[in-house]
């Protein structure tokens, strides 16, 4: 079974979800992921792993949490995407 994965939805609010969703939101001029913990990035379809710990790829946790995943930005599916 995969999750439960948390996130804060557009209304702020802290939402569970079994099924993979683009957790990438738009906050002005940048995007941040809106995973609740690092282990709930698996829940984003858009996730890619970083090679040396076990949060995504795109997640910037020294600015404030911003998203740098331009697919996850356009939502569409990244046809080079490492297979987890």
């Amino acid at each position: 079974m995969a999750g439960p994965y948390n996130y804060i939805n557009s209304l702020g609010t802290k939402v569970t979800t079994t099924i993979k969703i683009n957790m990438c939101r738009r906050g002005g001029p940048m995007s941040f992921c809106m995973a609740c913990e690092t282990e709930d990035q698996h829940g984003c379809l858009f996730r890619e792993p970083a090679s040396s710990s076990d949060h995504c790829l795109y997640w910037r946790e020294n600015m404030d949490g911003a998203c740098d995943g331009v697919w996850a930005q356009t939502s569409k599916e990244n046809p080079n995407k490492i297979k987890e």
